[in-house]
């Protein structure tokens, strides 16, 4: 949810931005589309309801490639992870209707190129597991990617990372992402005219 409310927050501040990182990046169906305006519907006349139909539609199928009877098991390959957001008391919960009509309007947003045009001029790094069903198996990355070279957004990395799931940064093998976004940042900072112009 992160990366979806990156994406409106570039097209919106006002305030200089260096560079943008987009983390597990959210692979968007094309069914959301039509579907929703019931979304809304039903989220504006049973708005507190448990959203369990578009809890189960959403991520019903996201533990199908791990541990299928752990409803949360796609989010990391780091066991101790995975059982530690099941054990904490605020995770894990159903949205509301209201809630799952905010998050689909949300995801739908991020379909549109203007957050993308806003980054024309900046450095942009999306990190995305190859093993991450929320992003598509990559699928969404790739589909970045193409969508970047469209709007020329010239100065793009995009890594999809093998054997990683959705949570990137927790991780078993965390350390190199940490380090690799480390390097970058360093050399997008180095870079940047904001940079040199504080400086001055």
């Amino acid at each position: 949810m992160g990366s979806m409310l990156a994406t409106q927050y570039v097209k919106q501040t006002e305030v200089p931005i260096t560079g943008a990182i987009f983390m597990g990046v959210i692979d968007v169906p094309f069914i959301l589309k039509p579907a929703l305006p019931i979304v809304k519907l039903i989220g504006a006349i049973a708005a507190k309801r448990p959203g369990t139909v578009w809890n189960n539609l959403a991520f019903g199928v996201y533990p199908k490639r791990f541990d299928a009877h752990r409803p949360f098991s796609w989010l990391s390959y780091n066991q101790a992870n995975v059982a530690a957001y099941e054990q904490h008391p605020l995770c894990g919960y159903v949205f509301s209707n209201s809630g799952f009509a905010m998050l689909f309007t949300l995801t739908e947003l991020t379909r549109h190129a203007d957050w993308q045009l806003a980054l024309q001029s900046r450095p942009v790094l999306v990190m995305s597991g190859a093993d991450d069903p929320a992003g598509g198996y990559g699928r969404r990355a790739r589909h970045l990617t193409n969508q970047f070279k469209k709007r020329t957004v010239n100065n793009a990395t995009v890594r999809i990372l093998p054997h990683t799931a959705h949570e990137i940064l927790l991780e078993t093998d965390a350390t190199q992402h940490y380090q690799f976004i480390y390097d970058w940042l360093t050399k997008v900072i180095s870079e940047s005219p904001l940079t040199h112009h504080s400086s001055h």
